[in-house]
């Protein structure tokens, strides 16, 4: 289906974080690649189809080092663990 368009695409996630007075946003952010075919081997959304740019295989079939490494760089938890740890010491 996607033969005639670019495979390269970006991924974010966000994370929000309200404490009643202040909101505030986290941006997690990866650029990929489509595969030209899923890999059943991950069960998780993205990681059948998805390959990280640097890389050439899916997540899918990642080790779980490398699948943590992309992990973190997605998903913006630890922005909000140094957030709230920065609020916490500030108090």
């Amino acid at each position: 289906m996607l033969d005639k368009f670019s495979r390269n695409t970006t991924a974010r996630c966000v994370v929000g974080y309200y404490d009643w007075e202040n909101l505030e946003l986290f941006v997690g952010f990866m650029d990929w690649k489509i595969a030209t075919k899923p890999s059943w081997n991950g069960w998780f959304w993205f990681d059948p189809i998805f390959i990280p740019d640097w890389y050439d295989i899916t997540r899918a079939d990642m080790t779980k080092e490398d699948d943590e490494k992309t992990y973190f760089q997605i998903k913006p938890y630890y922005k909000l663990k140094q957030y709230l740890e920065k609020d916490i010491n500030n108090k």
